[in-house]
């Protein structure tokens, strides 16, 4: 065969499968690159057999920034089926349009026989209008679901998350319960150091005979803190507290003087400066 390394405007028409009955006709084998400067139509009798088999090289190029599928006679589904390595002709993968519903599925099936999984593929808020200049999700927010055809499409929430902080930045109605967790503290040098970034709730053990400075770090503004104070077993233990925490004029919190007393110090912050203190004691 003659080496062709060039054909303008060429259609092949494939009229007949079988050439005798013991042989069938196979075409032209090219053995060099092939350059089409029109158009390379494929065309057959039987419509519903007529298709590319293989394409056996490792990469295939194509040039053309958009390629139609599904063009003639529309089906529901067109996409792209993937097969995994070594379950072949078994499909492992497929990114499909449903043209009833319009929305792009992921269907997935291990082996042959096996449930068929399908799922709708999630995507990005809608941008109308204005193709190459898309709504993104914001930066460190949260999505939701935005609704919108069949409620594929998410959006930012009100929810944002830094990494270190936690945002709801509308008003919240909490259905269930909320609860924080309870921290227990500890003395050393005669202080017990607060940290109001970690937790709401705290309890702290009085030593007999001793005073105890408890000492906030890290306020938060709009935060509130309470702290369960046991006394000793002698009731002798003692609570101080340094200038930024704010008191009662003449009702100074000093932690009841009775054995195993239990006390609620409350903390209120309405700046990064000072906490405003309030007291039940001797509870029963």
């Amino acid at each position: 065969m003659a080496n062709i390394s060039q054909i303008n405007g060429l259609q092949l028409t494939a009229q007949s499968a079988s050439v005798a009955s013991t042989a069938s006709y196979v075409g032209p084998t090219l053995t060099q690159d092939l350059t089409f400067n029109g158009t390379l139509t494929v065309t057959t009798l039987n419509a519903t057999t007529s298709s590319i088999q293989y394409i056996t090289s490792s990469q295939f190029n194509v040039s053309t920034n958009v390629i139609k599928l599904n063009t003639t006679a529309p089906l529901r589904y067109g996409g792209i089926e993937v097969v995994d390595s070594g379950s072949s002709p078994f499909r492992s993968g497929s990114l499909l349009f449903d043209s009833q519903n319009n929305q792009w599925i992921y269907v997935h099936q291990n082996t042959a026989g096996s449930d068929v999984t399908s799922s709708v593929l999630i995507m990005g808020p809608q941008t109308f209008n204005n193709i190459g200049n898309e709504i993104t999700i914001g930066t460190n927010r949260l999505t939701k679901g935005a609704g919108g055809d069949l409620g594929e499409h998410i959006t930012s929430s009100n929810i944002t998350d830094t990494g270190t902080v936690v945002s709801i930045n509308s008003a919240t109605q909490i259905t269930g319960s909320l609860r924080g967790q309870v921290s227990t503290l500890s003395i050393s040098s005669n202080t017990a150091s607060v940290n109001l970034s970690t937790n709401n709730f705290f309890t702290l053990t009085l030593a007999n005979g001793t005073g105890t400075n408890i000492n906030p770090t890290n306020i938060n503004p709009g935060q509130t803190v309470n702290i369960l104070v046991t006394q000793g077993s002698a009731g002798t233990g003692t609570v101080t507290f340094p200038t930024l925490v704010k008191q009662p004029s003449g009702s100074l919190y000093t932690g009841s003087a009775i054995a195993n007393a239990i006390d609620i110090v409350t903390m209120i912050a309405f700046d990064s400066t000072n906490v405003y203190v309030s007291s039940v004691r001797n509870m029963i």
